[in-house]
């Protein structure tokens, strides 16, 4: 959603540095150890098939349908160890958003990249809003995110307050251009009068899980 900046491959590099020295054992030296390793920090998000799903965090771990455990890249392979058994998957990234998984058996599975962020997030930020007619200072109590939209929900001195507009993530910064009207959609209100719209840009990270999501360190959990 966007591309990094130098903060956002930075946080990229301190990734894959954590992943590797967690499973230093999974990763074989080899001619094509340079390319693994580049492939490390795609895996990081969530992934969806038809019938299964697995969450791969930045220390090195993930969580699956079938349990859970570590992971890193073996030989080209990917490597997910569990407590009592380990399987290794060919693989390849489509887009990095599509990621296909082949068994020893030749089984393939499509696996889909979520959007971390879609869902609804209740949390307390203090921001402040200043446009041509006011300036204050609310707080966010509730986001919710679709695919490329978000609903913000504020409570301040004039009550609670919903407001609307898109959002996009360059590296760790969240970016949300907000509406001050019923849509985003940028259309004429009566009157002929533009909507206003104000700039929001935060830094942000996942917690494990992804079920917490910090914007400027204040957690807003998912719910």
């Amino acid at each position: 959603m966007g591309k990094y900046d130098l903060s956002g491959s930075i946080l990229i590099l301190l990734t894959v540095a954590l992943i590797i020295s967690n499973l230093s054992g999974c990763i074989k030296g080899s001619e094509d150890s340079q390319y693994e390793i580049s492939d490390l920090g795609k895996f990081i998000g969530i992934w969806v098939s038809n019938s299964s799903e697995i969450s791969f965090f930045p220390n090195g771990t993930f969580s699956s349908t079938g349990g859970n455990g570590t992971f890193g890249i073996d030989e080209g392979k990917l490597c997910m160890q569990y407590p009592s058994k380990i399987y290794e998957l060919s693989y390849t990234f489509h887009n990095d958003t599509t990621l296909f998984l082949e068994d020893t058996n030749g089984n393939i599975t499509i696996y889909i990249k979520q959007n971390k962020f879609v869902g609804t997030w209740i949390g307390n930020k203090e921001i402040y809003i200043s446009t041509r007619r006011r300036n204050m200072s609310v707080y966010i109590t509730e986001l919710t995110f679709t695919e490329d939209t978000v609903n913000m929900t504020t409570e301040g001195e004039k009550g609670i307050r919903n407001m609307s507009g898109t959002y996009t993530a360059e590296g760790n910064e969240l970016i949300m251009k907000i509406s001050f009207g019923s849509s985003p959609s940028g259309h004429q209100m009566q009157g002929g009068s533009q909507r206003e719209y104000t700039d929001f840009s935060f830094a942000y990270y996942f917690g494990q899980g992804y079920d917490i999501l910090y914007i400027e360190e204040v957690p807003f959990t998912k719910i």
